[in-house]
C-alpha cells in the first residue's frame, strides 16, 4: 500500500488533541502507540486495565472558531 489511510493522520490529530485537552481516551492513546511507536497491536489491548463503566458522561466542547449565536464567523 503506497498510500496513507485517511484514519491513519486522524489517529494522530485526535491523540495530539487529547494530550493538549488532558482528555483520557485510552483507546486513542493505544492505537497511536501501534501505529507511530511499533508497539504490538496484542500488547496494546493486553494491557489496557479492566474498569467499570460509568454512567455519568461529561460533554466534550471544543472551540472551532466560531458560536452558534450571534457570531457571522462560520465554516464553509
Amino acid at each position: 500500500m503506497t498510500a496513507v489511510a485517511d484514519w491513519v493522520t486522524t489517529a494522530r490529530s485526535v491523540h495530539d488533541l487529547a494530550r493538549q485537552t488532558g482528555i483520557d481516551m485510552p483507546i486513542t492513546r493505544e492505537v497511536f502507540a501501534v501505529l507511530f511507536e511499533s508497539k504490538s497491536p496484542t500488547d496494546s489491548v493486553m494491557q489496557r486495565p479492566p474498569r467499570g463503566e460509568s454512567n455519568h458522561t461529561r460533554p466534550l466542547t471544543l472551540n472551532c472558531g466560531y458560536r452558534d449565536s450571534g457570531n457571522p464567523k462560520k465554516p464553509g
